[in-house]
């Protein structure tokens, strides 16, 4: 039994096992990391709110707002259909 756990074989299969195991809990840890960023991910009717407020307060031109609101009406529109609401 000594003999083969100092064995070429041995020390290729402990080898894989260990790069595995660590291939294993790297995708588990980026796949956790993925699914917190998605969560976290603000909507576009609470970005667009948050856009209104600066433009209010004078951080944001009524033009840059509009461009704003623009980019984020698609995002808006799908996001409409998907909670079942109508316009």
């Amino acid at each position: 039994m000594q003999d083969f756990l100092n064995s070429d074989a041995a020390r290729i299969v402990v080898g894989f096992a260990s790069i595995a195991m660590l291939v294993t809990i790297g995708v588990y840890i980026i796949a956790k990391v993925r699914g917190e960023m998605i969560d976290n991910t603000p909507q576009a009717s609470e970005l667009l709110t948050n856009f209104n407020q600066l433009r209010e307060q004078g951080e944001l031109t009524d033009a840059e707002y509009r461009t704003i609101k623009g980019k984020l009406a698609e995002k808006l529109q799908a996001e409409i259909s998907d909670s079942g609401e109508t316009r």
